[in-house]
């Protein structure tokens, strides 16, 4: 069984204002993501630069009404552990990295992993060995809620980067939850998995990432076992996915991977400060208690954006009423500039 990487052509013709209203002909995309059959549309707009920013107010302001998860206020501004968690003093550490229970929770078992005593960092700055703290300590949650909440479908770990991105507080901070049923997204995927599978097909995550290695379009980078791609079918203006190839349970993935996975994660940081993105959402999709054979370790990132002019968000009908994506930016363009990066 062959992955489906669907298309179709967008042509649209009319007499345009900006050529004395000469007939012209404008040509686009509607793409399917291969995976989860999500339609993106590549619109025929070029866009130069993205609007950009000054966080310094908020960055004071949110200093100056003192933030929960700064060093002085994070032992007695943030909950703890009930003691069947069995942790002493209530919260998990490891180095600079606190975890705690979400105290606005959207589920029965959310924890948020603050990872720095930076309260504030541009994409630039982050460094793999902060990354690879977060997302240890984000293991030993799942590892200690798994044996207090039995039955768990579902492991997520999720960062929104400022405002822009749906963050409540500046200070930089992960959000992990054992979910009692799998997001509608990530249950989606394991149902096409299933039926890729049972049409004679292995793994969909193997094979995606073969093909994409083998034809090179929209390959990036493979750092350790992580294999790096601009999805087909972007959620956002980019969307780049990490794949743990082989694929493991979550209470097996060892420090090297996670060093390696933080590694990539940076490098496209460092393309997003070069880029001016200062916002993303990053999503970790892990393999627990998986209900189909052939699921694999994988993370999203999209970056969030203004548009110049009159700050327009990358957020629209499409998105929020129709279930469909909007980019000005072809995954095979984005790839070969990331590429530098790696």
């Amino acid at each position: 069984m062959e992955l489906q990487f669907k298309k179709r052509a967008i042509i649209s013709e009319f007499e345009s204002p900006f050529e004395n209203f000469k007939p012209i002909r404008v040509t686009g995309e509607v793409r399917f993501c291969p995976l989860s059959n999500h339609p993106s549309r590549l619109l025929p707009v070029r866009l130069k630069e993205f609007a950009r920013t000054d966080w310094t107010p908020i960055i004071t302001r949110s200093r100056e009404l003192g933030c929960p998860f700064c060093a002085e206020a994070i032992e007695i501004k943030t909950p703890r552990f009930p003691k069947s968690y069995g942790l002493e003093k209530g919260r998990i550490r490891v180095g600079e990295t606190t975890v705690f229970p979400n105290a606005f929770p959207y589920d029965e078992h959310c924890a948020v992993v603050v990872f720095t005593k930076e309260h504030y960092l541009s994409p630039g700055q982050f460094t793999p060995a902060m990354l690879q703290e977060g997302f240890t300590a984000s293991l030993r949650y799942f590892q200690k809620a798994a044996a207090v909440v039995p039955g768990a479908r579902q492991a997520i770990l999720n960062w929104n980067y400022m405002p822009l991105a749906g963050a409540g507080i500046i200070h930089p901070h992960l959000q992990t939850a054992l979910l009692p049923e799998m997001t509608a997204y990530y249950r989606l995927i394991c149902e096409r998995q299933a039926q890729y599978a049972a049409e004679g097909g292995g793994s969909i995550f193997d094979d995606l990432v073969a093909r994409e290695e083998r034809e090179k379009e929209r390959h990036i980078a493979s750092v350790g076992k992580w294999r790096w791609l601009a999805a087909f079918a972007p959620r956002g203006i980019y969307e780049f996915w990490g794949i743990l190839i082989p694929g493991r349970e979550t209470s097996e993935t060892p420090d090297p991977d996670l060093g390696d996975l933080s590694a990539g994660i940076c490098r496209i940081l460092a393309f997003f400060e070069a880029k001016g993105v200062q916002a993303f959402n990053l999503s970790w999709y892990f393999v627990f208690n998986p209900p189909v054979a052939g699921m694999r370790h994988w993370i999203a990132i999209v970056p969030r954006v203004n548009f110049p002019g009159f700050g327009t968000s990358d957020v629209n009908y499409f998105d929020r009423l129709h279930g469909e994506s909007i980019t000005f930016v072809t995954p095979e363009e984005v790839a070969r500039e990331l590429q530098g990066f790696f």
